[in-house]
């Protein structure tokens, strides 16, 4: 969690919306909290960092590292 953004990376085939290995964001409003994006992963993710406009995951699957980054309101 950094500001107003909390990451979370999934290995459940029963997660929603998609269900399966996946990176989740949710961004937090005056109201709570709001999913902001979904990205899925070809293995779940064991490590994710979050550094300003910056995602990196990685799984101790392969030797991939996934970066995600913040473009204006929406993650790419």
């Amino acid at each position: 969690m950094q500001g107003e953004w909390l990451v979370i990376g999934t290995s459940d085939v029963y997660v929603e919306p998609t269900g399966g290995d996946s990176l989740h964001i949710y961004r937090r409003i005056p109201a709570g909290w709001i999913h902001a994006a979904e990205f899925p992963l070809p293995n779940a993710p064991a490590y994710v960092d979050l550094d300003g406009n910056w995602i990196v995951t990685g799984s101790d699957h392969d030797s991939v590292a996934h970066l995600f980054r913040l473009d204006g309101e929406e993650w790419v």
